[in-house]
């Protein structure tokens, strides 16, 4: 009896090692389906979790990957994989965040009439005068509200902290990998740590241009990948923890912010009437975020009346008792907004790629035009929908009911409306998808024996560059806010801080996926536009530094 439990023991253990070795073939003949699939699960929990946890769902896929590549053992061959998704999954999320970053502008709102009563008093004074305080609120606009200026200036500290790390860190290990004796390994190192420094200034797609300029092997920039993959997406995943802490590291908070805020407010009703308190509330003094939440897309001005049709759909939906219907209404609507958004950027990215050839049969070097092609192509495109949905509109709030054909029009309006605001909400989602499937696949690709195999000078470089450079942001930070701000509303605040972090390490993509972490999106086309910055200029300071070292 115990003979036959043992084989019974025996070939259920044999059957599960097949089950386990035909699974592990599954997942190595087809790795982009597995990608998917554990993308949307990381997708579904990110949409349903406390973003409070220690462990975010972007650092869990790319531990993931890292795992799926220890059991499965992938290897990489040759650049021509890191190459695609580099391109390809990072030109998607680029131009979806993009989207979101023209898509969070935010408009004109019906209250310019009310500022001009306010202001009205101005109209008998000189024109000079009226010129000056037009010109103070364009640029008030522009560099405090917007907090361009704010953001800039962490992003200046970033640049510096990198700079300083990247010649430091060099410097260092020199010494204590006694490198000058021997001058490969010392060009090698000058070679790498002018790479490092060109994609901690602009983001991961100057790695690729700053390697073919200095002529890198496929060697060198299979490990250059590895390490900057491994830790660069490491480094970014926990920022949002200095985030949580914040109050240790003495920078102002958002809910300090909030309470300092409340209070003026409450004092100013007190001292002055309401008259009094709006001409003397001064819109430099207030943040873009602690307005009224009346963010509207593209050239919409808001308004009750503009955004009813949206309810009355949702109403129409809602007024049928099958819940059948209700539900199959709204993964239809659900679909073609997720299918509007990956035909509207597949066709901007098969636009961008054909203007992109056309200019280069004329134009020897396009390397630096790229972001800015794609930027306008995108701008372009946008902003040609929303004017048709705006046109097309007048038709829907017409009251003209006498033809069934003109009722039908405006049903089919109000549905295409719908699905276009409907996608516009879906961007972020969208975009979580992209960079969650990209960072796990990241990780597959991402051997743990080759990590440590590569000399561990090129390891010690970059965990000392990005040290240096999270230093010297947090530390200049804290000494312009203690010298140079005179008060919270002039202060860097945090999250200007980790996104201009996100914008040097990263590049813009990170960028506006750490502001969408954040529900910061009125710094999201800011933080974006340093990223872009940091683009252009990255790969020249790096050529720079390389001629000097």
């Amino acid at each position: 009896m115990h003979v036959v439990i043992i084989y019974i023991f025996e070939i259920d253990n044999i059957v599960n090692i097949n089950i386990l070795k035909k699974m592990v073939k599954y997942i190595e003949d087809h790795p982009h389906e597995i990608c998917l699939l554990i993308s949307l699960v990381f997708v579904f929990i990110e949409m349903n979790k406390n973003h409070n946890n220690f462990i975010s769902v972007y650092l869990l896929s790319f531990i993931s990957g890292v795992c799926f590549n220890k059991i499965c053992k992938f290897n990489i061959k040759d650049i021509k994989c890191v190459d695609l998704f580099l391109n390809k999954i990072l030109a998607y999320t680029l131009c979806i965040s993009l989207m979101i970053t023209f898509s969070f502008l935010k408009k004109k709102k019906k209250k310019e009439k009310e500022k001009k009563n306010i202001a009205s008093w101005l109209i008998d004074t000189k024109n000079k005068i009226i010129y000056s305080e037009k010109k103070k609120s364009v640029i008030n606009k522009l560099l405090i509200q917007s907090r361009f200026l704010y953001v800039g200036i962490a992003f200046i500290f970033g640049m510096v902290g990198t700079i300083v790390g990247g010649i430091i860190s060099y410097y260092i290990i020199k010494i204590i990998f006694n490198i000058n004796n021997t001058k490969n390994k010392d060009t090698y190192l000058k070679r790498s740590a002018c790479c490092f420094i060109s994609t901690y200034i602009g983001g991961h797609i100057n790695l690729i241009e700053i390697a073919e300029l200095l002529k890198l092997n496929n060697l060198e920039k299979n490990s250059i990948f590895i390490l900057d993959d491994f830790f660069t997406n490491l480094f970014l995943m926990m920022l949002p923890l200095f985030k949580k802490y914040s109050n240790l590291l003495s920078f102002p908070n958002d809910k300090n912010l909030q309470k300092s805020l409340a209070s003026q407010i409450k004092q100013n009703k007190k001292n002055n009437d309401i008259l009094n308190y709006q001409s003397h509330n001064d819109e430099t003094r207030r943040l873009i975020l602690y307005e009224p939440k009346e963010i509207t897309y593209g050239s919409f001005i808001y308004n009750n009346e503009n955004n009813n049709f949206e309810k009355n759909l949702i109403k129409n939906i809602n007024s049928e008792h099958n819940f059948v219907y209700k539900m199959f209404g709204k993964i239809i609507y659900d679909s073609l907004s997720i299918m509007f958004i990956i035909i509207l950027t597949e066709q901007i990215l098969t636009h961008y790629e054909l203007l992109h050839k056309i200019i280069n049969l004329y134009i020897i070097n396009v390397v630096k035009i790229k972001a800015f092609l794609l930027f306008s192509i995108t701008f372009i495109y946008l902003f040609f929908i929303d004017y048709i949905i705006q046109t097309i509109s007048g038709i829907a709030n017409c009251d003209c009911k006498n033809s069934k054909l003109i009722i039908y029009t405006q049903k089919i309006i109000e549905m295409i409306r719908y699905i276009y605001f409907r996608s516009i909400e879906y961007y972020s989602t969208v975009l979580n998808f992209l960079f969650i499937y990209y960072l796990f696949f990241l990780g597959i690709l991402i051997n743990i024996n080759s990590l440590f195999a590569i000399s561990k000078s090129l390891a010690v470089l970059v965990i000392s560059m990005l040290i240096i450079h999270l230093f010297c942001v947090f530390f200049l930070s804290y000494i312009y806010n203690n010298l140079c701000s005179k008060n919270e509303n002039t202060a860097i605040h945090i999250d200007e801080i980790l996104l201009a972090i996100n914008a040097n390490i990263g590049g813009p993509t990170t960028a506006t996926i750490m502001s969408e972490l954040f529900k910061r999106h009125d710094l999201t086309f800011v933080s974006t536009l340093w990223g872009i910055i940091g683009y252009f200029i990255a790969t020249d300071i790096s050529m720079i530094i390389y001629q000097r070292l």
